[in-house]
C-alpha cells in the first residue's frame, strides 16, 4: 500500500468489503420484512376482533303503551343477536324493555324496527346494545 493510499484511508476511512455490505443489506431487509409483517397481523387482528356496534336511529310514539324503536346494526355477517331496546319516559327511567333476536344477515350493517309494549308513557326509545347469541 502506498502512503497515497494510506492517507486516503486515514481520510475516508475504510471501504467495508462486500461480503460486510451484503449482511448489513441482509439484516436490513430482515427487520424490513419483519416490521411489514406485524403491522399486517396488528391491522388483521383489529378488524377481525371489532365487537358490535348499535345506533339508534328513530322512534315513533305509537301510543301511551307502545313506542316503536329503528336501530342499526353493524355486526359481522352470518352473526345471530340479540339487541336490548329500551322505552323511556320524561324523567329517562325505564318504563318498557324487550330483547329483540335478530337472525344472522349476509350484510355487516343492517336496519331494523321494533315495537317496544310500555307500562307508561314513553318519550324515547333506544337500543342500549347488542351481543352475539351463544
Amino acid at each position: 500500500m502506498t502512503s497515497h493510499e494510506r492517507t486516503l484511508q486515514e481520510r475516508y476511512g475504510v471501504r467495508k468489503s462486500p461480503e460486510k455490505r451484503r449482511w448489513a443489506l441482509v439484516g436490513t431487509v430482515v427487520v424490513a420484512v419483519g416490521f411489514i409483517a406485524t403491522v399486517i397481523w396488528v391491522a388483521f387482528a383489529f378488524v377481525s376482533s371489532q365487537s358490535i356496534k348499535t345506533s339508534t336511529l328513530s322512534y315513533t310514539h305509537l301510543d301511551d303503551s307502545r313506542i316503536s324503536v329503528t336501530f342499526s346494526v353493524n355486526a359481522a355477517p352470518g352473526t345471530e343477536l340479540d339487541c336490548s331496546l329500551e322505552a323511556l319516559n320524561s324523567v329517562r327511567a325505564q318504563v318498557g324493555y324487550r330483547v329483540v333476536r335478530i337472525p344472522a344477515q349476509s350484510e355487516r350493517l343492517t336496519t331494523h324496527t321494533a315495537d317496544i309494549t310500555t307500562q307508561g308513557k314513553a318519550v324515547s326509545g333506544v337500543v342500549r346494545k347488542c351481543e352475539a347469541v351463544q
